[in-house]
């Protein structure tokens, strides 16, 4: 009796389209920040340089990318609640602290943003954040 398993058709490899759209999914995106992650941190062993420049990029591109997905979800909540209606505001000055504090955290986050992304995060945030102080001052 042989051990050789019998001829049997093999799955088929997917195209490189529906790979794409698998990568583009949060499943595919995570299973491919962990091979990524794996390839940095040796787990396949010796692997080339050249893949494991591209893992590191890869996994820097990632950071960057959730980075600035942080940034626009926080510039979003700053702007909602700049359109409260001032009858809901506790009191003006604290209204108009408590924004001017998340213009400066939203800063924060810009600064840790790649180029060319954080100039043009820049050129929209600090007049805001400027313009923030400048009412917070005069609100005192």
């Amino acid at each position: 009796m042989s051990d050789a398993l019998p001829d049997s058709p093999a799955a088929p490899e997917p195209d490189d389209t529906a790979f794409l759209r698998w990568l583009a999914t949060p499943e595919g995106a995570a299973a491919m920040k962990q091979v990524m992650q794996e390839t940095v941190d040796g787990r396949y062993g010796a692997v080339p340089e050249e893949l494991r420049a591209l893992a590191v990029e890869g996994l820097q591109k990632r950071a960057s990318e959730a980075t600035v997905t942080r940034v626009v979800t926080a510039m979003q909540a700053l702007h909602a609640a700049m359109q409260q209606p001032a009858e809901e505001w506790p009191s003006r000055w604290q209204f108009v602290h408590a924004l001017h504090e998340q213009a400066k955290e939203v800063t924060d986050l810009i600064l840790d943003v790649p180029e060319p992304q954080r100039t043009a995060l820049m050129k929209e945030m600090l007049p805001l954040q400027e313009m923030l102080a400048k009412l917070e001052r005069e609100t005192k």
